[in-house]
């Protein structure tokens, strides 16, 4: 399900991005051209970003053109692409642009009758079945129509991945050619799926691996987020758990923020309420959320119908829903979904390869927290379960969403060592990654807080074999702190194996050192709250 971009005063929060490219378009305007990939996730505004960029960049030195790669059909992608060619000269040129096929091609053909000519034998050759032919060509019309009219181009390929369902045998070989041919035409490709666009750059395009530079695009941080909502409901009072509520649930993501924001801001208007009420926020997440006429709900429906475009002949809502569930071993999944294991890897597999599903170790994660609580809520009951009548899935909805909003304000307003406390008690043996290491997460069977010094906030868990000693730091981690654990840990004697400090607000330079000279593992609040996160925690939202 494809989502309208935002642009103009709507576009928001993105602006380091947005600037980084213009900077390397003025750079490409003096002769450096370094061509870019954008990666992120579906909905956080890769789209978006591009669309602003082009926009607020207009030179009649240089052709726009952007092209959304569609997925399956080299017919549609190559009248697309020719469109969009056509339309981003006519852009360039000052010249109204028409939304007749025809007067398109009439409008163009007095600048460019070379590349009209050329698109239409381009055409005639995907007629007559010449689809590699034909995709070679099409791929050429950029540098064409701007050597003839003595200039540049941008050339944006927006879902560039899907570049391999067309039906050409070598599509990012040629496409790579293409690029190291025309030197004066700048690439900007995004992808929904990272990873998989990066094994492209590795395999399919390695020797232009060094001539693209990667800028991925996550979820807005935290306190982006909290200035989107405070821009959007700032006629309105909200509490700062309401705020954090809605940033937990959304895990920060553009698309559902938006979404979610603008049906609060329509029903606090119809309601006349100065203050936005709790009711409000779940009216909001049952009418987006829930109903299937919500704009969310449809958005995770189709991402959960990958696995019919993939001709997997399994459901993957029942996979999904295990996995949402709690069950996160392939044992437990096949077994929830009723498949045989070797049907649940399968369909993992493709899973994974879409990177709806993480793995980490032996267990299976779903990132995306609203799709979980979609999946557990929504899905489970209403695509899966046996509940027909929409009021009481309405009503079970509502009762689940409460119940997790009173679970976020009770974890909210617990100390933060406690909160250690509680993670680490729910720790089963599992390997998970930690940034550029991974961690063996142990059953304890001892754990506990010690006494404070006011900065740190010590826990000491026991296990079978060894011990952890954490310290939560809620202010920035200095040098002295270090010090202060290295005695720590002299006290405990070589019963400690691990040490980790929680640097909830960061930590500097000289106690980062002296961290690694210790072999003490720093966890900042990204990677506490990634731990928080695969054991189904609330966040900490500071």
């Amino acid at each position: 399900m494809a989502t309208d971009p935002v642009m103009g005063s709507e576009f928001f929060e993105r602006e380091e991005i947005l600037s980084w490219l213009t900077k390397r378009l003025d750079a490409f305007k003096q002769g450096y051209r370094q061509n870019m990939a954008l990666l992120g996730a579906m909905g956080v505004g890769k789209s978006s970003v591009l669309h602003q960029f082009l926009s607020q960049n207009t030179d009649p030195n240089f052709i726009p053109i952007f092209v959304e790669v569609p997925q399956g059909s080299l017919d549609l992608f190559i009248k697309r692409f020719m469109g969009a060619c056509l339309t981003g000269l006519l852009k360039s040129k000052g010249e109204e642009l028409p939304w007749d096929v025809t007067e398109l091609i009439q409008r163009a053909k007095k600048f460019v009758p070379k590349t009209v000519r050329h698109m239409r034998s381009t055409l005639k050759l995907a007629n007559l079945g010449r689809e590699d032919e034909a995709y070679r060509e099409v791929l050429a019309i950029p540098r064409i129509m701007r050597e003839e009219a003595l200039t540049r181009a941008v050339l944006v390929l927006d879902s560039f991945g899907n570049l391999e369902t067309l039906s050409v045998r070598d599509p990012f070989g040629s496409l790579g050619k293409e690029i190291m041919i025309d030197k004066d035409t700048m690439y900007l490709v995004a992808s929904s799926h990272p990873l998989r666009a990066r094994q492209i750059f590795r395999e399919k395009l390695n020797l232009l691996f060094g001539n693209f530079e990667i800028l991925e695009i996550k979820n807005f941080d935290f306190a982006a987020a909290s200035r989107v909502i405070q821009k959007k409901l700032g006629a309105y009072q909200i509490s700062r758990i309401q705020e954090n509520f809605l940033i937990h649930m959304t895990d920060a993501h553009p698309f559902y923020l938006a979404i979610l924001l603008s049906r609060i801001e329509s029903l606090s208007k119809l309601k006349a309420e100065n203050a936005i009420s709790p009711e409000t926020i779940f009216q909001a997440f049952q009418d987006e959320v829930e109903s299937r006429n919500g704009r969310i709900h449809q958005y995770l429906n189709s991402i959960c119908s990958v696995c019919v475009r993939l001709k997997i002949f399994v459901n993957p809502l029942e996979v999904l829903a295990a996995i949402a569930q709690g069950h996160r071993k392939i044992s437990e999944i096949a077994r929830f979904a009723g498949l045989k294991i070797a049907d649940a890897q399968k369909v993992l597999q493709k899973l994974l390869e879409e990177e709806i599903v993480q793995k980490e170790g032996a267990i299976f994660l779903i990132p995306d927290i609203l799709l979980r609580f979609w999946l557990k809520y929504v899905a489970a009951v209403g695509y899966l379960g046996f509940e027909s009548n929409p009021v009481r899935r309405q009503e079970y909805f509502r009762r689940e969403l409460e119940a997790q909003y009173k679970i976020y304000e009770e974890a909210a307003s617990k100390d933060l060592p406690k909160r250690v406390e509680e993670l680490f008690r729910v720790f089963s043996g599992e390997v998970v990654s930690m940034g550029t290491y991974k961690v063996l997460c142990p059953s304890f069977h001892d754990i506990h807080s010690k006494p404070t010094n006011g900065r740190v906030f010590p826990v000491f868990a026991r296990a079978s074999k060894g011990a952890w000693l954490c310290q939560i730091a809620s202010k920035p981690v200095k040098e002295d702190d270090i010090r202060v654990f290295q005695e720590d840990v002299k006290k405990q004697g070589a019963k400690v194996t691990q040490k980790v400090v929680v640097a909830l607000s960061g930590i500097d330079l000289n106690a980062t050192l002296a961290a690694k000279d210790s072999k003490i593992a720093v966890w900042d609040l990204k990677n506490f709250n990634r731990l928080l996160e695969i054991y189904d925690r609330p966040k900490v939202i500071l």
